[in-house]
This record gives C-alpha cells, sequence and structure tokens, in this order.
C-alpha cells in the first residue's frame, strides 16, 4: 500500500472508504461522493499531510497541493451537494429496476419519478446554491482549515 493511499486511510478512518472511479456502477460513484461529502474535512487533512511530508515525491507533493486548493475553490461544496443527490437517487431507482418480479408499470412508475425528481433539483437550484454558498463562507472563515485558499 503506497505511503499516500494510507495516510489517506488513516484521516478518512471507518467513514467511507474512498473508491476508483474506473468501475462505471452508479453505486461507486454514489459512494466516491459519499466519501467526498462526508469526509471533506479529513481529506483536505490528508492531502496538507502528503503536501507537507518531504518524503514524498515532488510531483506527489504538488499534485497533493493542488488537490487540495481545488477542494477550497467556492462550488466544491455546490457540487459535491448536487451530484451526491443526484447520483444517490440515481443508485435508489437502479437497484429498484435491477428487481427481477418488476413489472412494466413499477418501472414506467420508477423511472417518470426521477424525471420528476430531475426537475424539482432544477427547481431547487437557487435553494441549495445559497445554502452551499453558506457552507464554503464557513468553511473558509473557519480558522482551522488554516489559509483562505482560492477565496477570489
Amino acid at each position: 500500500m503506497p505511503l499516500r493511499w494510507k495516510v489517506l486511510t488513516d484521516h478518512l478512518g471507518y467513514k467511507l472508504e474512498p473508491k476508483n472511479l474506473a468501475d462505471t456502477r452508479w453505486s461507486v460513484h454514489a459512494q466516491v461522493i459519499s466519501a467526498l461529502k462526508e469526509g471533506y474535512d479529513q481529506l483536505d487533512e490528508a492531502l496538507q499531510e502528503i503536501a507537507n511530508d518531504l518524503q514524498q515525491k515532488p510531483s506527489t507533493r504538488h499534485e497533493a497541493e493542488n488537490l487540495s486548493g481545488t477542494l477550497s475553490i467556492w462550488d466544491t461544496p455546490l457540487l459535491k451537494e448536487l451530484w451526491n443527490q443526484i447520483l444517490h437517487r440515481i443508485n435508489s431507482v437502479n437497484k429498484c429496476l435491477q428487481d427481477a418480479s418488476l413489472d412494466l408499470s413499477a418501472t414506467s412508475y420508477l423511472l417518470n419519478s426521477l424525471v420528476g425528481y430531475f426537475k424539482s433539483l432544477r427547481e431547487r437550484f437557487t435553494a441549495i446554491l445559497l445554502d452551499t454558498n453558506n457552507i464554503s463562507q464557513k468553511e473558509r472563515k473557519d480558522p482551522s482549515r488554516g489559509s483562505c485558499r482560492h477565496q477570489g
């Protein structure tokens, strides 16, 4: 196990294990976004530790620093929240659709409910944006998060 993977799993603990996105199943994508959403602070701490570790290769340290900076950009909380909601819903419907006993009317209902969900998400976008913007501002002002990166 590479040292940087150990640092990451040590910081995330037993919350959620990050997954490789090479797997194209909806459930894996939903787990990845959920891990990012739930372990955001721990992930940033792990990236900072890797970036400051002189035993790491310079390219690894640079990549960790860039990823940490990317997490601090204002739209990351919005994207985390939106994709978490979207992928969670798609994954739930997908699991239901895999039931061999599901009839055509239930299938139609599930797909129509998914379309309705996306329409409602579009209508709630402004509220989600305002809510995540408030979270993002708190994260940037929190002195325990270190320097205020990428606020502009």
